[in-house]
Order: C-alpha cells, then structure tokens, then sequence
C-alpha cells in the first residue's frame, strides 16, 4: 500500500513558497505524510504550519496528484493550494519562471510543467 502524502501549494502571484534541503541541495513543496485517519487537505495545512505560518486549503490539484517510488517505497501525492496570512517564517519565494533552473526534489521536477501551467 502506498503512503499517502500532501503538499502545501503556497502562491502569492507567479511565486511559490518552496523549502531548499541543505542536504540534497533540493528544492521542495512542503510537504508531510499523512498521519492514520487524517484528512489530506489536513496534512497540506500541517505541512505549511511548520514554515512558521497558519494557512487553510482553498483547492485541490487533481491534475497535480503523483505517484512515485522512493528508497524503494510507493507514494502518492496529492497537491493542495494553501493560502496563508502574513509572511512566513521559513522558506524561500520561488517565481514559477526559475523552476527549470532549480535543482527539483523528485517528484515535483516530474510534474514540473503541470505546475507552471497551474500557477
């Protein structure tokens, strides 16, 4: 059975609020696996509280939901859009047009395109 997880699509115009792993030198979505029982617009809502900010889902990415192996584990993702009030406190705003000159963290350099297109 594939773990269930949720992204956090946090926007403000053509920007994303996206998080740079150190160790991988990746850049990310926020994201979070889904506790048993908990909703996944729940866990996108946890995902983006841990960047130091409060936010509530306001639309679901049907188009944006992948599924990918990692370490040799399924998972799905499902994307959610997270609006948010006031700046957060971590994490760095991403224009949609330097995505392709970032290092993506896979699976989000698969869904690349799509993104872009939602944005």
């Amino acid at each position: 059975m594939a773990t269930q997880v949720s992204a956090g699509l946090v926007k403000q115009g053509k920007r994303l609020l996206m998080i740079f792993d150190e160790e991988t030198e990746t850049y990310a979505l926020p994201s979070e696996k889904g506790d048993k029982g908990e909703l996944s617009a729940d866990t996108a809502e946890r995902a983006v509280s841990q960047l130091g900010c409060e936010g509530e889902v306001a639309r679901y990415h049907k188009q944006l939901k992948i599924e990918f192996l990692q370490d040799g584990e399924e998972f799905k993702m499902q994307s959610f859009t997270v609006e948010i009030e006031g700046e957060p406190e971590k994490g760095e705003w991403v224009h949609v047009s330097e995505l392709s000159s970032k290092n993506l963290a896979s699976p989000l350099s698969e869904i690349e395109e799509e993104l872009k297109n939602k944005i």
